[in-house]
């Protein structure tokens, strides 16, 4: 019997103990003196941005078409035919995707380096 008094008399202990740091902590959050700052009034409406005006992407000229695509050297394995000019006999300016017409080289002095394909297949 005087073992089951001993446990008893820790767990009453135990008990308040609990229940104390369980009110301190409900108490801390209860309590609220700190002051937030406030949004400011319509801060969290959406408004749309003005249409754009003109910049320089609106108003700037279109590129030229070239005819013609130059190659930079004559020793690369993978350029396809070469004409007395040195220029691509396979370039044509424009390719046609579902979008519409792209240029290929919207460039104003460029010079093929190195072509796409197998090497060794020109």
């Amino acid at each position: 019997m005087a073992r089951g008094r001993a446990t008893e008399g820790l767990g009453g202990g135990m008990r308040t103990l609990v229940l104390t740091l369980s009110a301190l902590a409900l108490a801390g959050c209860a309590v609220s003196n700190t002051p937030y700052p406030r949004p400011a009034p319509g801060a969290g409406v959406y408004r749309p941005s003005p249409p754009p005006g003109p910049n320089i992407y609106s108003i700037a000229p279109r590129a030229p078409t070239h005819s013609q695509l130059f190659v930079c050297n004559t020793w690369s394995s993978n350029l396809g035919e070469i004409g007395y000019s040195n220029e691509s006999l396979a370039y044509t300016p424009t390719m046609q995707t579902r979008a519409g017409a792209l240029l290929r080289n919207p460039t104003e002095s460029a010079c093929l380096s190195s072509g796409f394909g197998w090497r060794g297949s020109s």
